[in-house]
């Protein structure tokens, strides 16, 4: 599964593995990040299911969890769900306070599971429909890559032409004194209005950057 483990616990006569960590991953320096990433989110809530499998409490599981994501964003937030469960509160309660990560239908899920007694299985559908998404996510910045360098490439080219190169030949045809076909006065009065109206055209490529990341953002579980 591309995974190896760092740490046992003996648990009722019998290891347990306490610490199970993918194969090239670090957590630490993350805490300069601004958000917990997706991918964690997933790890946490596939090991949280196999640790409760294996007959561990929520408590311990949270405990195991904490320590392994020490140092980083993620460990404070497993380490705020824990002191909210040992104070008595549900599973579900205390993912609810972080509802940045932990959407409606994830606590839900969650619910259903503590009230239900197969909270392993609720944790593991969870995680499955997360890592559906991350891979629908993959192949939507895939295929969004392209069209971005094109938009880019194309935006800069268009402002090098309006800048550099158009305002030599206006001069050109000026000093001339030529009648010019529409064609020419047409490319001539967007040269003059891009050059007027710039901070509207590098407005484009922004809007479309946003329009991407929201859409992005909108793809859950």
């Amino acid at each position: 599964m591309g995974y190896f483990p760092i740490a046992l616990d003996e648990i009722g006569g019998k290891a347990v593995l306490s610490e199970v960590m993918p194969k090239g991953f670090s957590w630490r320096g993350l805490t300069a990040l601004l958000r917990v990433p997706f991918k964690e989110i997933i790890y946490f809530t596939r090991r949280l299911a196999t640790l409760h499998e294996a007959g561990l409490s929520v408590i311990r599981s949270l405990e195991i969890l904490r320590r392994q994501f020490s140092g980083s964003r993620m460990g404070k937030m497993i380490g705020g769900m824990l002191q909210a469960v040992e104070e008595g509160g549900t599973l579900a309660s205390a993912f609810s306070k972080y509802p940045r990560y932990f959407n409606t239908f994830y606590v839900s899920i969650i619910q259903a599971g503590e009230y239900g007694g197969h909270l392993e299985d609720s944790l593991k559908r969870l995680a499955g429909q997360m890592e559906v998404t991350q891979r629908r996510k993959k192949k939507l910045i895939s295929a969004l890559i392209y069209p971005a360098i094109i938009v880019i490439v194309s935006f800069t080219v268009v402002m090098i032409i309006s800048v550099f190169v158009i305002p030599i030949f206006r001069k050109i045809y000026e000093e001339a004194k030529i009648p010019l076909p529409p064609l020419t006065l047409l490319v001539l009065g967007i040269n003059s209005w891009i050059l007027l109206n710039w901070y509207w055209v590098a407005l484009f490529p922004m809007i479309i950057s946003v329009a991407s990341r929201g859409l992005l953002k909108n793809l859950k579980i």
